[in-house]
């Protein structure tokens, strides 16, 4: 199985992604007029803002992960 997952960011465009670069997935919770949000920081400082219209949210994210280390 691959070790890399396919992403949408917050501008809808798709990012191909080594799961071993990903330092953490960190989650937003929503705040008076803003939505939920989540960011992937990469191991080299690189940070992905993922889209906030119930694709790839952080959860989905998570679990493609858990999915490709499996």
């Amino acid at each position: 199985m691959t070790r890399f997952i396919w992403v949408r960011d917050m501008n809808k465009v798709d990012h191909y992604i080594n799961v071993r670069h990903i330092e953490r997935v960190t989650k937003v919770p929503a705040q008076g007029s803003y939505a939920d949000s989540g960011y992937i920081i990469m191991n080299k400082g690189k940070e992905i803002s993922l889209s906030t219209d119930k694709f790839d949210t952080a959860d989905e994210v998570i679990a493609k992960i858990q999915m490709a280390m499996a």
